[in-house]
Order: C-alpha cells, then structure tokens, then sequence
C-alpha cells in the first residue's frame, strides 16, 4: 500500500473510533434501570430512608434479645 492509502486507511480507521466513542459517550453506557425488589421482603439499602435516631430509638435491648436473624439464601 501507498503511503496516500495508508493514510486513508488511518484516518478512516480514527474516524471509525472516535464515532464509537461518541455513539457510547464519554461517561460509558447509561445505567441500568432498577429492578424489583428482591424476593421474600427484602430491601437495598438504597430504599431505606430511616432516621438514625428513630433506629437506635426502636431496638431497645429487650428487643435486640428477642431478634432472629434474617433468613439468608443458600449458597449451593
């Protein structure tokens, strides 16, 4: 190849990428949008909204004794 070809060849090439690059953006691809709410009562942490104080408030010590542990799914 000639060097006019190679030349062609690169700018059509540079031109190729930076079209992808501005086709994605420059921050990447748009998050996803969320989904539901997991099975079984569950919430991310993001839904939660409560005061910290209102939190310490509730779990008295009678109440941190008599606590179960969430259910957790299993691994296998």
């Amino acid at each position: 190849m000639n060097r006019t070809g190679t030349t062609i060849a690169l700018s059509a090439g540079l031109l190729g990428a930076i079209a992808c690059v501005g086709a994605v953006g420059l921050d990447g691809p748009a998050p996803p949008e969320p989904s539901a709410p997991p099975p079984g009562g569950a919430s991310s942490s993001a839904e939660s909204r409560q005061d910290p104080a209102d939190v310490l408030h509730y779990w008295t010590d009678e109440r941190m004794a008599d606590a179960e542990p969430a259910p957790m799914p299993d691994d296998g």
